[in-house]
């Protein structure tokens, strides 16, 4: 059997971590892989096994009129359409909204197995109605969309001509050290009085409310720190608001850090106060690490993950008021932090890398 892959780019993305641990799980399974990216690629951030070939559509510039984007996708439906008939494979593997769009269009008519992956939040993160329109018609090519959540699935089956949806979430790796024992060692340690988040500083993960909430907090705050890791467009005005808020003894700037293990080990509450979510990966990661976390209710990712007061909390989305409650009852009470989080560490075994990737063999190898 022969599979390719369809993405944008090889970089740090979840997106292409997920297809990256797809392919390379696939070797020796698969007698060809071949990974086909928009733009050219020197080097991927993931590592690639040397048996699966990296091939380039080189259409990825950015395009400022309407017919540029016209001819330009043209043009890159036309490239992707000649790359996948030349290798001419089984099974086509593509992930991201408007690459799904391209393969679509680009096997109209060909024989091969069409497999798209919808990694965005559709109906909350816009991709403009022109590409909206061709997603709702073009996905009904697909031989199977792959949906990360409950409510993405439900949103494609009523607004795409979708036919065969399954849902399968993101791998997390249970032991996420390579020594097990130190991260089961760790798992029962005492933990320090560190709220935690990781990710991205952007408009749609509402760090606003975050900050907000722990200052609310009030008396109950004192000697507990709030530590942000990553970086990103609106960190500066994160950073404005926890000066307004003299908060700038308890929050503390990680910056974007690689290794986040040490981290995982010492927080006592993971926090997300996300107004949109795919499907967390730091949520994730955070539970299997048996932390005891928080989210906001948004669509579609986190209550996929938590079944809230069993192994975390959900609180209301974009409410202040609500994500500082939740804090609360877990500053306050380490047996409430110490119940979610075992309770979340066995959650995760659902997500375990071997599941997940077992899933997407099923699919893709049927």
């Amino acid at each position: 059997m022969k599979v390719a892959f369809v993405i944008a780019n090889l970089g740090c993305g979840g997106a292409e971590k997920v297809l990256t641990l797809i392919a390379n799980s696939l070797v020796g399974s698969a007698d060809s892989i071949q990974i086909i990216t928009f733009a050219k690629v020197d080097r991927p951030h993931f590592p690639v096994h040397r048996g699966i070939k990296i091939v380039s559509v080189d259409r990825f510039e950015v395009s400022k009129t309407l017919r540029q984007k016209l001819e330009s996708n043209i043009i890159r439906i036309s490239r992707l359409r000649r790359l996948l008939s030349d290798f001419d494979p089984d099974v086509v593997v593509s992930f991201m909204d408007r690459v799904n769009v391209v393969s679509c269009l680009a096997s109209l008519k060909r024989s091969w197995r069409l497999i798209v992956s919808e990694r965005s939040v559709p109906g909350h993160f816009p991709i403009g109605r022109f590409w909206g329109i061709l997603r709702s018609l073009s996905y009904r090519r697909a031989d199977c969309v792959v949906a990360q959540t409950k409510g993405v699935s439900e949103w494609l089956r009523k607004n795409t001509a979708s036919g065969r949806i399954e849902i399968v979430g993101n791998p997390v790796e249970l032991i996420a050290s390579a020594d097990s024992g130190r991260m089961e060692d760790s798992i029962h340690m005492p933990r320090k009085n560190i709220i935690l988040y990781v990710g991205r500083f952007a408009w749609m993960k509402r760090l606003d409310i975050m900050v907000r909430a722990f200052y609310d907090l009030g008396s109950s705050r004192e000697g507990w720190e709030l530590w942000l890791v990553g970086d990103g467009p609106t960190k500066s005005e994160i950073e404005t608001l926890v000066s307004k808020l003299k908060l700038s003894e308890s929050v503390v700037f990680k910056g974007r850090l690689e290794e986040l293990d040490s981290l995982y080990q010492e927080a006592a509450i993971f926090a997300m106060s996300s107004s949109l979510e795919g499907m967390p990966n730091a949520l994730m990661e955070a539970m299997a690490w048996g932390i005891a976390c928080i989210s906001t209710d948004c669509p579609f990712g986190p209550r996929d993950v938590i079944e809230n007061n069993v192994d975390g909390l959900l609180v209301a989305n974009e409410n202040v008021d609500e994500f500082s409650r939740g804090l609360q009852r877990l500053v306050t009470s380490s047996n409430l932090r110490e119940r979610l989080g075992a309770s979340a560490r066995e959650s995760c075994v659902r997500f375990e890398k071997s599941s997940i990737l077992k899933r997407w063999h099923e699919i893709i190898l049927d």
